[in-house]
């Protein structure tokens, strides 16, 4: 790896473990993260210090942590087992946090501050063997130990370990202080009688079974399958979380968010492959997660999560990626370079979950998106004028045309950068901030000529063309984009919308569908979309609980309020004038501006008769027709 040091070395490697974390989270989320904050604070840390350990990597609910002697692992992971009790002792039985720990003595792989390696692998094994609240040891390490930490040690045999070739000894620690220096050996060597022998054949051959059955055994508690929110899609499926910064300043936070976001763009584009999108995935940005919960709130097998350092010019990317179903962490990568290497990291990602996953890629010949930006600094504006578009207000719109001018200095045959652009002047021009779409059309066309395959250039055109009343060519831009990329839910939305206003209503309904499957935390102007196209085709129950929906989210009383049209539109046109009507004043009230001229100019739909009956809802339900003068 670019920029890296790898050595080997002999290290005795601490594993810890909170035991039956999801289950403790369930219950008490706030009160667990508080007690384990102070148990790291007060206890752990300031252990695993004092006998010279070094923190490597904190996983969630657990811990690894090397040492130079194998006798401080052991008095180190001692002293936490003897104190947790005491620590807990007021904390109802079925609520205290108590820790696995495993301490293995053998040869890692040093990667910087990292480690790997069949050392570490051991460790991990041992303390998943571990009883809650105990201590399990390697043999390599017991034979250092002896009586040079002031524990006891019983014999647990010898284990067929996942992974690992030869079986491993492994001991239990006895911290009791009457146990200190015993030594107990459960299964001692004698002469065996026939019957013995036979018995003890038999007995191997389980243990032969028990081996192969250990081996499939998870890496910590899989998902719960009763408690998926939606069915697992028949394809490989996966949710990529925010990378977390450790950047120094939080200025730099956008270059995270920004590897985020376009890497789930390109694995969007990645043939059989299920990808959540990004603003369900960015709901966890900032929140200490489990996977498991993750997995089953969306729905997917796979979860990929990583992090992202920046010093000066270089950069530490790394990644690791966890089947919560099967309960295993299948790989953990890092990456260093110069930061012009970020999209290096971004392939070699790629093709590691690709790899993984069985997909059909070539390294070298990654999925990307035509139009991409390929330079730090140009990307680096680029993220940035993202976040400022998505804020729709004047000076944050033209701040982000601002650094879009900046990078496309730098880069003046990017698409992308010239379709975000587009949509700044879109959005100026949707919010009455500029009268005309001249140059909203005219960067969406630059961008469509300097990256035809990529969908995003063909939406912004196909956006603008819908806004000018133009549906034809709006409609079949928007297609196009739906063939380059049919499985990214804001593009599905756009052209859902389209569909809508020119009466294709099944297909409408289609496209949303599938757009909140990919984006179980969606925004609610789907639910708005999906609701009256199913009151169009006469699905009035269903329109009616999809509004509900929108009005229970509650994102605001803007959002609200329409959530509210949908619904006394859904009754009004079944008939039900009471329900409509006390639906429309909860929409009036929110919003009391509202008015059936005012709706039927934005919803212009292209069908006479659709128009009509739209509008004639809306009356029914109570909306009025103008404002007062």
């Amino acid at each position: 790896m670019t920029g890296e040091h790898v050595e080997r070395r002999l290290a005795a490697v601490l594993a810890a473990d909170m035991v039956g974390y999801s289950r403790l989270m369930e219950l008490d989320e706030v009160g667990v993260l508080a007690r384990q904050r102070a148990h790291r604070a007060q206890l752990i840390d300031p252990k695993i210090a004092e006998h010279r350990g070094r923190i490597v990597k904190l996983m969630g609910d657990g811990m690894l942590v090397e040492f130079a002697s194998v006798v401080d692992a052991v008095a180190c992971a001692a002293d936490i087992q003897r104190e947790m009790p005491k620590r807990e002792a007021d904390v109802p039985e079925d609520r205290r946090i108590r820790y696995r720990i495993g301490v293995n003595l053998g040869d890692i792989v040093v990667e910087g501050d990292d480690i790997f390696g069949d050392g570490v692998n051991i460790a991990a094994r041992l303390e998943a063997m571990a009883e809650p609240g105990g201590v399990c040891v390697s043999g390599a390490a017991f034979d250092q130990l002896k009586q040079r930490v002031a524990v006891g040690y019983e014999s647990l045999g010898e284990h067929a370990v996942k992974n690992i070739a030869t079986p491993v000894r492994a001991y239990r620690v006895l911290l009791a202080a009457e146990d200190a220096g015993r030594i107990v050996d459960r299964a001692p060597r004698r002469r065996l009688s026939l019957g013995v022998a036979i018995a003890a054949a038999f007995l191997v051959a389980l243990i032969g079974l028990g081996a192969v059955f250990w081996l499939q055994q998870p890496d910590f508690e899989p998902a719960d399958a009763e408690k998926f929110a939606f069915p697992l899609p028949d394809r490989p499926s996966i949710a990529v979380l925010p990378f977390a910064s450790f950047a120094a300043e939080p200025a730099q936070d956008h270059i995270a968010d920004g590897f985020t976001e376009t890497l789930i763009d390109v694995l969007a584009q990645v043939p059989d492959l299920f990808v959540i999108a990004r603003n369900s995935a960015f709901a966890y940005k900032g929140k200490a997660v489990d996977v498991r919960e993750v997995a089953e709130a969306l729905g997917v097998r796979y979860v990929l999560e990583g992090s992202i350092q920046r010093a000066d010019d270089t950069l530490r990317v790394t990644a690791q990626l966890i089947d919560a179903v099967e309960g295993q962490h299948l790989w953990s990568k890092r990456f260093d370079g110069p930061v012009d290497d970020l999209f290096k990291f971004q392939d070699k990602i790629t093709f590691e979950i690709g790899e993984t996953l069985r997909l059909k890629l070539v390294e070298g010949d990654m999925p990307r998106l035509e139009g991409s930006v390929t330079t730090f600094e140009a990307w680096s504006r680029y993220v940035k004028a993202i976040s400022l578009w998505r804020r729709f207000d004047k000076e944050s719109l033209a701040h982000s045309r601002k650094l879009l001018e900046e990078a496309i200095e730098i880069e003046p045959d990017a698409g992308a950068l010239w379709q975000l652009l587009g949509w700044t002047h879109l959005s100026d021009t949707r919010m009455g901030f500029a009268k005309s779409l001249e140059k909203a059309k005219a960067s969406a066309k630059k961008s469509v000529a300097l990256a035809p395959n990529s969908p995003f250039p063909h939406n912004l055109l196909g956006s603008i063309y819908v806004y000018e009343k133009d549906f034809e060519r709006g409609l079949a831009a928007q297609r196009k984009a739906v063939e380059l990329s049919p499985y990214h839910p804001s593009i599905l939305g756009s052209v859902a919308r389209t569909l809508f206003l020119t009466g294709n209503f099944e297909e409408a309904v289609e496209l949303e569908t599938r757009a909140i499957r990919l984006s179980p935390f969606y925004p609610t102007w789907h639910l708005m979309n999906l609701s009256r196209a199913l009151t169009f085709l006469g699905r009035h129950d269903e329109a009616i609980d999809v509004a509900q929906k929108g009005i229970e989210r509650g994102e605001s009383a803007n959002n609200t309020s329409v959530q509210y049209v949908s619904l006394a539109f859904a009754y009004a046109d079944r008939g039900d004038v009471e329900p409509a009507r006390k639906a429309m004043q909860e929409a009036l009230r929110l919003r009391p501006k509202m008015t059936v001229k005012g709706f039927l100019r934005y919803w212009h739909f292209t069908e006479p008769e659709n128009l009509e009956r739209f509008g004639a809802g809306l009356r029914l339900a109570g909306m009025p027709e103008e404002r007062a003068k």
